[in-house]
Parts: structure tokens; C-alpha cells; sequence
């Protein structure tokens, strides 16, 4: 029974770790395909949710489709309030390279793999 109570009690201090990694951007409608980390996007309506202080969850609003993207630590960013995602374009890819978020005022950059970066670069 104490170790039952002792073990509702860790998971009881730990919620608000949860809560808080889970905080979301969005919704963004992206109106093209993209590439972030190592997956492509298709376009369509996003929400960005954050799973841990380097890991994303890009979930697609229509299909309800989601992946993981790794970020870097963010920094400060100036922005309006609002939430934005910042692509770099070449060629006919958009490379998804920063999201800053309007509630903390800060912005987190989102590095390709190794293999993505040499496609790119070719």
C-alpha cells in the first residue's frame, strides 16, 4: 500500500512536467510541401506540439498524420505575438529552418540530418 501511494505521488509531481512539455504552436497552414529534420511534410494545416526541450511533434490537422522533429535550444526572437515558421527556399524545396513562438518570444532553429543536408547541398 506505501509503495502504491509513494508511486501516485512521483506521478502526482511529475504531471506538471508533462503538461508543460506538451505546450503547442500553431495552427500554421502551409500552403507547399516541406522538409524538416529527416521527414517531408505534405501541405496542409499544422499544429506543432512540444514533446521534450529538443523534440517536436508536427501533427497534420486534417489527417491527423504526425511526426517527431529534433530542434536546437532556442533563443530570443522578436515577433508580434504570434506564432511563425520560417522556411528557406531552394530551388522547389522549402527546408523548414526556425519557428519562433509568439507566447515566449523565443525561436528554436530545426537542423537537417546529415544525409537531407547533402541532398540539399548537391
Amino acid at each position: 500500500m506505501f509503495a502504491k501511494c509513494l508511486f501516485a505521488s512521483l506521478l502526482l509531481c511529475l504531471l506538471p512536467l508533462g503538461i508543460q512539455a506538451q505546450s503547442q504552436a500553431g495552427p500554421f497552414d502551409v500552403p507547399f510541401k516541406f522538409v524538416a529534420f529527416d521527414s517531408e511534410f505534405d501541405a496542409g494545416p499544422y499544429h506543432v506540439l512540444r514533446v521534450t526541450e529538443s523534440t517536436l511533434r508536427f501533427q497534420n490537422n486534417e489527417t491527423g498524420s504526425s511526426r517527431l522533429v529534433v530542434k536546437t535550444q532556442g533563443r530570443d526572437a522578436k515577433t508580434d505575438g504570434r506564432d511563425i515558421l520560417v522556411f528557406e527556399r531552394i530551388g522547389a524545396l522549402h527546408i523548414l529552418r526556425e519557428i519562433r513562438s509568439g507566447a515566449t518570444g523565443r525561436s528554436s532553429t530545426l537542423p537537417l540530418t546529415k544525409k537531407r543536408s547533402e541532398l540539399v547541398q548537391v
